[in-house]
């Protein structure tokens, strides 16, 4: 479960931006445009990179991305989980060159209370996979010591690289999602347009997650009968929903169902996956406008439920109702005074004025940061 996220330097966040979500299950993130939403989004997404790819350095932060106004040529990424019981505090220093504006790695660490698990100083990396047992080496300035180290699977590296690789960013656009794929997946991309791809592998691996998907789904289309993944070419499987009657109606392309049915199926996923993936961090940004702010209690419920309340949803909101939707122990509210300014945190909970926070928002209290 993630416990706080650190950035500094990093495009609108400033220096010394700190996150903290203390492991709740669910949070909400409220704040006007500009505030810094969509990019505690980016940084996630840097992090779940780190954990798919191989861990270079463009593959996750340029020049551009140092804030604009700092003096500091570090971006620095810091993020403290708890997995299986045992916390885990991992940092990577990016070096931004002033004249030149290459990128490099200063620093990266991993620890885990007094284990210091590795530790990176510009190309020098020491490990101890072992408290008792050190290596030292020396690493490319470009390259994560994160992703190539080849721990035992069970050990805290593998399971923290786990946790990163499974992170679902979730910001769906239904006309991307065609129900054909080539191939299968189990990586989504946050526009899932790869959608048919993460359904087709996640069936091959977990067969058990069909029931998860369709179940899911039967709660809001009641005459859903099966979904159907039809063999049209050599490699390539099409999504067909049946409805009604299975012997007497043909069956639905996916294509042809409307755009909230289709972000229906990927909170159906997100539900499959997280019950497989334990704990697993998603990500969606400003859910009501994909599945309804009906379903959304439901969708949090049910990924409770699926993920064995190990689970952690962080959505993002403008929307009135659905900060309504949200205990105010579960609200974080963003507000920045100026462009030159990094965010400001502020949890609902501990605000003076205990009235009505959505009607607030839409007045606009909270453009500059609300009082506490």
């Amino acid at each position: 479960m993630l416990r706080k996220l650190f950035v500094s330097n990093f495009r609108c966040l400033g220096e010394n931006f700190e996150l903290v979500v203390d492991g709740k299950p669910t949070t909400l993130l409220v704040g006007v445009n500009g505030a810094g939403k969509s990019t505690i989004r980016d940084v996630i997404e840097i992090l779940q990179r780190i954990g798919r790819g191989p861990g270079v350095v463009e593959d996750l932060v340029v020049a551009r991305d140092k804030t604009r106004w700092g003096h500091d040529h570090y971006i620095i990424i810091e993020v403290s989980v708890e997995l299986a019981g045992q916390p885990l505090e991992y940092s990577v220093a990016f070096e931004v060159d002033p004249i030149s504006q290459a990128v490099k790695i200063a620093t990266e660490r991993l620890s885990s209370n007094s284990w210091k698990i590795f530790d990176r100083q510009d190309v020098h990396l020491v490990t101890r996979l072992t408290e008792e047992h050190e290596v030292a080496f020396e690493l490319d300035p470009k390259q994560l010591a994160l992703s190539i180290i080849g721990p035992p699977q069970s050990h805290p590296i593998e399971e923290f690289r786990k946790w990163l690789r499974n992170i679902l960013i979730v910001a769906p656009i239904p006309q991307l999602m065609n129900g054909i794929s080539e191939r299968g997946t189990l990586f989504p991309t946050a526009d899932m347009e790869n959608l048919s791809e993460w359904f087709r592998e996640l069936i091959v691996q977990f067969p058990d997650s069909y029931a998860n998907v369709t179940g899911f789904l039967q709660n809001y289309m009641g005459d859903l009968i099966s979904i159907q993944n039809e063999q049209a070419g050599r490699e390539t499987r099409r999504l067909q929903f049946v409805f009604g009657d299975p012997k007497s109606k043909e069956p639905f392309e996916f294509k042809e169902l409307s755009d909230g049915e289709k972000c229906l199926m990927v909170a159906a996923m997100v539900v499959a996956h997280s019950a497989r993936f334990q704990p697993t961090l998603c990500f969606w940004d400003e859910p009501e406008s994909h599945i309804g702010i009906s379903l959304l209690q439901r969708f949090i419920s049910d990924l409770k439920r699926g993920s064995g309340k190990v689970g952690q949803l962080i959505a993002t909101s403008q929307n009135a109702e659905t900060i309504r939707t949200f205990s105010q122990e579960n609200i974080l509210i963003l507000g920045r005074r100026d462009h030159r300014s990094r965010p400001v945190v502020t949890k609902a909970s501990e605000l003076k004025n205990k009235g009505d926070l959505a009607d607030a928002f839409a007045r606009g209290d909270f453009i500059g940061g609300p009082g506490v």
